[in-house]
């Protein structure tokens, strides 16, 4: 509002619309005195509820001046909620408003007042404020409570057995309320009572900050055994009898374990039997079985993995006993795997690898006389990612039987096909010597190695077991020159051997039938060798449906082999049965590989086979290609105490061509 005065003195009343509510006014004003002193100008506004608002303008002649809207305060209205007072849910909390009240007036929320919290999360005091709005201004706030959450329901993690010391254990634990885990120090305390002598101990948990009350938990604080000392423990008479103790192993081992008991009990011919019991820290493999009164016997040999066990002698009789235990580590070979004891299924299968040496031990023996005693199976898990021939050896004095399986639980046979002996093996009890399974070529998978035992007498007996690879062939030594070539080829798939033997055929001659399907099979990987087509190559000594007729078909078309012209140069015969030359299967691989500027010429082919004295010998058809071999590292040649020769018209042996095929793939000539 501007207002200006010049000349008269005025008095008026106004009424002024000021944004959202419409005040009255009472406005008086002077002239400049006769003495030249300035006039003053007073206005005074009333709001709605008759709230006096006054405004003392400036006493310059000419005034301007603003007046914002004003709303009606609030800070002085009634806040009711929903509750006063909630339980702590880790959340924010915000209560319902009932009602808002002002000198009588109920207000409305959205169009007179805004709702909002403040420290409504944690325990302790929240606040709703309530913030004015349209006609309304200010804010008012009402506090609510936020209880601590009680313990009562909460949970406290198993605490393991603690090792006596002599001095307070204080383990720590894991509490959780509803799902939610809680933290020590922030949202609970910890206190301990009797936790330093042998017995049960007690964990208190307090409640601070958002949780309150207690918890309490109890552990028990027990004695280690040191591996060759033997414990002893005894009762008085009045109740049952239980005695625990640590067992620390420090690596996977197998372990002998000797207890002896004795028992008076006040009763005539009252019974008494233990249960003893060995379990590691997680409880995840157990050991568990009885003894009568007054036994002493050892027990053994044990699988156990390294860590912490606890072994347990209990009896239910009220009676005097005295039990007494001791163990010692068996010798073990240096990184042999040990089952876990728990590998009684595939899916919990010990896993292994090949070179790997493992051991184990026959806990349960099956009972031929009782059908539903399942005994002890202990699954071992082999995975070869490609095929390979296995040998399975086992060193043991005990009754085991063994043997292979495939991932569906069904026997193994020899070989690829489905007609060889199953791979089962057996060794009678205080047998001495190995026992020797061949596995034959397996096929690329997973397998399971099973070991048990049906004989009563070996529960405890171990045993041990290494597995290796053999070469896939029996006429393939794995210290030739040629072994890594034949298992090159052999591993990709190109040279299979011959079907149903083990024989990879050293020494024989590959013929150019044998030269083209190898070539096929690298060329085409995935597609089936063994699919029998007709003839399409047009010369009649290839016969259709034959297990070489794809790879010849495939050769000729793709002019890798083109087969045996005559003087005009048309192919007559493809000669499928005839042996493979040295320099014939070089020509054959330039084909595969090698475009015609790769080819050296023939003045530089003349320079290179030189250094061969029999390097004139090479039929002229093939010597820019035997000297691009030697150029590529591909041919090196036979040394002879007079030079290095190529004898390009031997007949090639199948393991030559082998360690050819190899040289070919690593400098990449071959792909």
């Amino acid at each position: 509002m501007n207002l200006s005065f010049k000349e008269k003195c005025i008095s008026v009343v106004l009424s002024i619309s000021l944004g959202a509510f419409v005040p009255s006014a009472a406005f008086a004003s002077q002239d400049e005195g006769d003495d030249g002193s300035r006039c003053r100008q007073d206005i005074t506004l009333k709001d709605a509820a008759d709230n006096t608002i006054s405004e003392t303008l400036g006493a310059s002649p000419v005034v301007d001046s603003e007046l914002s809207p004003l709303g009606v305060d609030i800070s002085s209205a009634s806040v009711v909620l929903d509750n006063s007072s909630y339980r702590y849910t880790g959340s924010e909390i915000e209560p319902g408003v009932k009602s808002v009240r002002l000198k009588g007036v109920t207000l409305s929320a959205g169009e007179d007042y805004e709702v909002s919290y403040s420290d409504n999360v944690n325990a302790g005091t929240a606040h709703c404020v309530i913030t004015g709005i349209g006609k309304y201004s200010g804010s008012v706030s009402e506090p609510f409570t936020i209880r601590p959450l009680s313990l009562t329901n909460a949970v406290i993690n198993d605490i393991p057995d603690q090792e006596w010391t002599g001095s307070a254990i204080e383990p720590d634990v894991t509490v959780s309320l509803n799902d939610e885990e809680l933290v020590k120090d922030i949202d609970y305390t910890l206190s301990y009572e009797n936790n330093v002598d042998l017995g049960f101990a007690t964990v208190t948990v307090d409640g601070i900050g958002n949780y309150t009350g207690r918890k309490t938990a109890s552990f028990q604080i027990i004695q280690l055994l040191e591996e060759g000392v033997r414990g002893s423990a005894s009762s008085d008479g009045k109740g049952y009898f239980t005695k625990n103790w640590f067992i620390d192993i420090k690596q996977d081992s197998l372990i002998n374990l000797d207890i002896a008991n004795s028992c008076i009990a006040p009763e005539k011919n009252s019974s008494t039997t233990y249960l003893v019991s060995l379990l590691n820290e997680d409880k995840s493999i157990s050991y568990v079985w009885s003894m009568e009164a007054g036994d002493s016997k050892r027990y053994g040999l044990l699988s156990v993995p390294a860590g912490k066990w606890l072994l347990n002698v209990a009896s239910l009789t009220k009676a005097y006993h005295s039990v007494s235990a001791r163990y010692e580590v068996a010798s073990t070979p240096v990184g042999a795997i040990v089952e876990k004891e728990n590998n009684s299924k595939l899916d919990t299968a010990t896993p292994i690898v090949i070179g790997d040496t493992f051991m184990g031990s026959i806990y349960d023996p099956f009972d031929s006389y009782e059908s539903t005693k399942v005994g002890d199976l202990d699954y071992y898990k082999i995975t070869i990612q490609s095929p390979k021939r296995l040998q399975i050896r086992m060193s043991n004095h005990s009754a085991t039987i063994f043997g292979l399986y495939d991932s569906e639980g069904n026997f193994v046979n020899k070989g690829n096909d489905s007609q060889g002996d199953a791979i089962i093996g057996s060794a009678a009890g205080d047998r001495s010597g190995d026992v020797i399974l061949d596995t034959g070529v397996l096929p690329a998978g997973t397998y399971y190695f099973l070991v048990t035992s049906g004989d009563q007498n070996t529960w405890g007996k171990s045993y041990y077991g290494k597995i290796s690879e053999l070469p896939p062939f029996d006429d393939v030594a794995a210290d030739s020159w040629y072994y890594s070539g034949v298992m090159f080829v052999y591993e990709k798939g190109l040279i299979k051997g011959y079907s149903g033997t083990t024989l990879f055929g050293v020494g024989d001659t590959l013929t150019r039938a044998q030269l083209a399907t190898i070539l096929y099979r690298n060329a085409n990987p995935g597609v089936s060798s063994d699919s029998r087509p007709s003839n399409t190559t047009g010369m009649p000594d290839v016969k259709g449906g034959e297990w070489y007729t794809a790879g010849v078909n495939w050769a000729v078309e793709n002019g890798v082999i083109n087969g045996y012209a005559d003087e005009q140069g048309n192919r007559f015969a493809f000669g499928p049965d005839d042996p493979v030359t040295f320099e014939q299967l070089i020509t054959v691989l330039a084909n595969c590989s090698a475009k015609s500027e790769d080819l050296p010429s023939a003045q530089e082919s003349s320079k290179v086979l030189s250094s061969f004295k029999d390097g004139q010998s090479v039929s002229a058809w093939a010597q820019a290609n035997m000297a691009w071999a030697v150029e590529n590292g591909l041919v090196s040649g036979y040394d002879e105490p007079d030079g290095q020769y190529l004898r390009p018209g031997e007949e090639v042996a199948r393991e030559r061509v082998a360690v050819i095929l190899m040289r070919a793939f690593q400098s990449g000539i071959l792909k």
